[in-house]
């Protein structure tokens, strides 16, 4: 069974974090790494439109190259956040919606 995390360990082989700048958020930065993966989707940021076809294809996982948090999100409680992100504007609305699809 293909997982999040093994997704996750071949991209990090593949082009190693050592080589991002220190202030560029790489890895997994929302969800389960021991999550099951059937279906990826790729693109190179992730916009409200971009995750509505995600869920619409029923995509496991998005790998992106633009990280998709910068700044932590305006809401009350945001279990599926992993890590401190940096500031960059984004209408967060949609993204815990689109969480909670399993993506």
């Amino acid at each position: 069974m293909l997982t999040v995390a093994a997704v996750a360990t071949f991209l990090d082989e593949f082009s190693p974090r050592r080589l991002a700048a220190e202030w560029y958020n790489v890895g997994l930065l929302v969800g389960d790494a021991s999550r099951a993966v059937r279906k990826i989707m790729t693109c190179l940021t992730v916009t409200p439109e971009s995750a509505a076809e995600a869920v619409a294809e029923q995509a496991d996982l998005i790998v992106t190259h633009h990280p998709l948090l910068f700044r932590q999100p305006a809401v009350p409680s945001a279990p599926w956040l992993r890590r401190p992100v940096r500031p960059r504007p984004f209408d967060y609305r949609s993204v815990p919606g689109r969480f909670q699809a399993g993506i």
